[in-house]
């Protein structure tokens, strides 16, 4: 009767175990699923660095939410003993525990582990298996309707594509570009004939009024054009040689579009720093 009582109770334990154990294991992530956090977790008491020109061993770490070793794996099993000291050492570690959206989580990390001779142990984190969670997308900038910014999205997406946007560029701070002012640079080798005689036609046909005729000045030929409150001026330089019809045959230009709160002279100046 007390063996049947016993296997009874026994069998009654294995037969609640998956439902058990589904319930512990969903406390904590599987090594090998694929979950984003903020920020993962960081060792409160590594030790030194990795020290070139020596074994060491990669483990397989579980972070818990209180920041201790939940769990650990070796990476690629070598030598026991050695496998063995680097868990016991892993398992001792400490750890700021991993967050995602502002809550303390369970996170899998590597950690390596070195045993140099003549050097205490170190104990280092070579990782993660996972990824903090990508930064949500920037919003997209629209420019408002009408303003010097729009125009140059406008010359940008029908006109060229090849011209940059110079507000983007960080190699070019002498040219800050906003709503109310903006300045382009051709992307040179991808227009190469005409560039300028084709600027010219594609402003008077979306209203644009040519103040003069095209001008010449000591590195090339100068546009002026307005509409409305805007004003936009355009330079083209020489390729090569002095004597090349600018508007005809370069595909060197910059183009500046400001409105009543720049002046003419300010438009200028910034015309003339050619690549600052």
């Amino acid at each position: 009767m007390t063996r049947s009582v016993g296997f009874v109770l026994v069998w009654t334990v294995l037969a609640a175990g998956p439902a058990w154990a589904l319930k512990t294991e969903s406390l904590y992530p599987a090594l090998l699923d694929t979950v984003y956090v903020d920020t993962l977790p960081v060792p409160l008491n590594a030790q030194g660095e990795y020290v070139p020109e020596t074994p060491y061993v990669l483990v397989h770490t579980l972070v818990g939410r209180d920041g201790r070793v939940k769990d650990t794996r070796i990476l690629d099993a070598g030598i026991s003993k050695v496998d063995s000291a680097a868990v016991a050492t892993v398992r001792r570690s400490l750890f700021k525990p991993g967050v995602s959206e502002g809550k303390p989580t369970a996170v899998w990390v590597v950690m390596g582990v070195q045993f140099p001779p003549h050097l205490r142990t170190v104990v280092w984190m070579a990782g993660s298996v996972w990824g903090t969670r990508p930064s949500p997308p920037a919003p997209v900038r629209i420019a408002p309707r009408g303003s010097a910014l729009a125009i140059c999205d406008s010359l940008y997406s029908s006109f060229d594509a090849g011209l940059r946007h110079h507000w983007s560029w960080s190699e070019h701070p002498n040219d800050p570009s906003s709503d109310d002012l903006c300045v382009l640079y051709s992307e040179w080798q991808d227009r190469e004939e005409a560039y300028g005689a084709d600027l010219r036609k594609y402003l008077v046909a979306r209203g644009w009024s040519e103040v003069l005729p095209p001008e010449k000045w000591a590195g090339g030929t100068r546009l002026k054009f307005r509409r409305g409150g805007l004003l936009l001026m355009a330079k083209g330089a020489w390729d090569d040689h002095q004597q090349d019809d600018v508007v005809q045959d370069s595909s060197f230009w910059k183009i500046v579009v400001g409105d009543r709160s720049h002046s003419e002279g300010q438009l200028l100046e910034i015309l003339n720093r050619w690549e600052d």
